[in-house]
């Protein structure tokens, strides 16, 4: 889906995008769709993101603010982690095709670039070094995720 934006809007989202290691890998033009298809959404501090167990829909980049990713396991919650400014999330479901591994929470006022995941999937198949920085970080997670199980 394509999201309307004012130039000053392409503009400073395509200098943000280009200052994220993850999209260091996409051509100008490929970034700009990027652009085009990404929607900014704001959370307020506890609300759930996305939730352990539930089907990914959705690939989020952290603009301002930090998420916590939490793991429910036998009636335990164990964090994995904090997440910040320029950091993701989301994308192993995504490329999976699994539920989603972990529920990430705004730690506190956030704001996140959502990219929904028919939009994420093209730019994965038509990039292969995006994919390919994408998969390490997906494995990387999942690596951390079942130490922590």
């Amino acid at each position: 889906m394509v999201y309307d934006k004012t130039p000053d809007e392409l503009s400073w989202l395509l200098n943000f995008f280009m200052k994220v290691d993850m999209f260091s890998a996409l051509s100008p033009e490929e970034l700009y769709e990027v652009v085009r298809h990404i929607r900014k959404t704001n959370y307020r501090k506890d609300d759930r993101i996305v939730e352990q167990g539930t089907a990914g829909d959705s690939f989020f980049i952290i603009s301002k603010g930090t998420a916590k990713a939490i793991l429910k396991k036998d009636h335990k919650t164990v964090e994995l982690g904090v997440l910040g400014p320029d950091q993701f999330f989301g994308e192993m479901a995504l490329i999976l095709d699994q539920p989603r591994s972990a529920t990430v929470m705004a730690a506190e006022d956030l704001e996140c670039f959502v990219l929904l995941k028919t939009d994420f999937q093209l730019l994965v198949s038509k990039n292969p070094v995006f994919a390919k920085i994408v998969q390490t970080a997906s494995k990387e997670r999942s690596s951390k995720i079942n130490k922590k199980n």
